[in-house]
């Protein structure tokens, strides 16, 4: 298969993104995990990044759910999933 040139310099590019107000306590937890990892906070913020595209969002998860049926109660789901910043308001 026939790339172009260009195409191929730009999918082999590392991407950049630029995070903005992310507060001293999130960086400072961020570099200590990093840290621990021997790794940096790039590649965590990457990783994290990477598995949030891929899993399903919290609103789509129970609405599957809700679909099959279930003995586990709605207050069982809540304490078992904790306090999730990307839980549906």
């Amino acid at each position: 298969m026939y790339v172009h040139q260009e195409e191929r310099y730009v999918r082999g590019m590392a991407r950049v993104v630029t995070i903005l107000d992310l507060d001293d306590d999130v960086l400072a937890a961020l570099r200590r995990q990093a840290a621990a990892e021997d790794t940096t906070v790039e590649l965590i913020i990457a990783r994290m990044a990477r598995r949030s595209v891929h899993e399903p969002r919290i609103d789509e998860w129970l609405d599957r759910t809700v679909r099959r049926g279930s003995t586990v109660s709605v207050a069982a789901v809540h304490e078992a999933l904790g306090a999730r910043s990307d839980w549906p308001a």
